[in-house]
């Protein structure tokens, strides 16, 4: 049962959700239509193909001379290594190497470290004060 908001939060005592609730709350939202999904039409791809030179453009080794600036916000959020854009911006020199041959693997073998190609998700409370897991 939750506890009344008027409560003074010093007075408060945490109490987290069990794993069994949790389940509940996200389990509630399988098999539920949402309004968000569309249909999309794939058949506009049949009719566009490359013509040679462009097929050959796309196919091209990159090289590091192509490697540029990107104009990416310095305080943006941290990856899942825990490394922001401002890291790699004052440390690029120190980095430089062991990225772009990453990268250069990836366009050679088609394959990417899952470390890099990772997700994290988070979940953020909607409201200041929350006292279950659907807040």
């Amino acid at each position: 049962m939750p506890l009344p908001r008027s409560l003074h939060p010093v007075s408060l005592l945490i109490l987290k959700p069990s794993k069994e609730e949790i389940l509940k709350h996200y389990q509630e939202f399988l098999g539920s239509s949402t309004s968000t999904r569309t249909h999309t039409d794939y058949s506009f791809f049949d009719s566009k193909t490359l013509d040679d030179d462009d097929r050959l453009h796309l196919e091209a080794d990159i090289s590091e001379g192509e490697t540029t600036d990107v104009s990416i916000n310095t305080d943006k959020a941290a990856g899942p290594d825990g490394f922001n854009s401002l890291f790699y911006r004052h440390g690029w020199e120190i980095v430089k190497e062991d990225v772009i041959n990453a990268i250069m693997e990836f366009f050679a073998k088609g394959k990417m470290l899952k470390q890099v190609n990772s997700t994290a998700i988070t979940l953020i409370p909607k409201i200041a004060c929350h006292y279950s897991i659907s807040d």
